[in-house]
């Protein structure tokens, strides 16, 4: 709805308002906002709106539904209230109502529009896949899928034993250094079960070098 409309109801309401107010008898302007109802505004609403004349509600489609020129005559002997806007004054009010609510000067509201037109230029087109993406492609083809770490990377290659039982010496020198009996224990027990695999794997390699 045009904006001038929109004022003439608005003026249209609070006359309504006012007469209503001075009409009753209530003592006061609290009294009377206090004993109004849904009722009573929705009514003085009503009275507001019938008082715009049907020229004026005519005329407030002429820039987005012209209409011929003798479709709004004066000829049912009505007064206009409204001329229609020009595409300068619709700009204008959108222009000052961007400002009053970016609270900026008017002559920034163009560096602000500018900002929110180009703010996800930069945004990807394309949303990148993840790993349990590629994993389901993989499994749908029939494909193996990649093992991957914690930080994304393929794994190395599994460590020998004798690295597993160096750093296994570090860890138990720590908590034989912290006085931590029971996970020095748990330590020796896990370089036990290493050196096992170590003497197994030495025994696969001298069997199949004697074969």
């Amino acid at each position: 709805m045009d904006q001038s409309v929109i004022h003439t109801l608005k003026t249209n309401y609070k006359r309504e308002l006012i007469q209503k107010m001075v009409d009753g008898d209530t003592p006061n302007v609290i009294s009377f906002l206090k004993e109004m109802t849904i009722r009573d505004a929705v009514n003085i609403i009503h009275s507001a709106w019938a008082a715009i004349s049907k020229v004026s509600l005519r005329k407030c489609w002429e820039k987005g539904l012209p209409m011929p020129d003798s479709s709004l005559s004066d000829d049912e002997g009505e007064k206009s209230d409204f001329w229609g806007s020009t595409d300068k004054d619709i700009q204008d009010s959108a222009r000052q109502k961007i400002a009053d609510f970016l609270e900026v000067d008017e002559r920034e509201v163009d560096h602000h529009l500018k900002m929110w037109v180009d703010e996800d230029a930069n945004l990807p087109t394309a949303q990148e896949k993840t790993d349990e993406d590629t994993s389901q492609e993989a499994l749908a083809r029939g494909e193996p899928t990649p093992l991957r770490t914690e930080t994304g990377e393929p794994p190395s290659s599994a460590p020998s034993t004798q690295q597993a039982l160096k750093n296994l010496q570090v860890v138990l020198d720590f908590w034989t250094s912290q006085g931590k009996n029971l996970e020095a224990i748990q330590v020796e027990t896990q370089m036990r079960k290493v050196r096992e695999i170590q003497a197994k794997q030495q025994k696969q390699t001298e069997l199949a070098s004697s074969s």
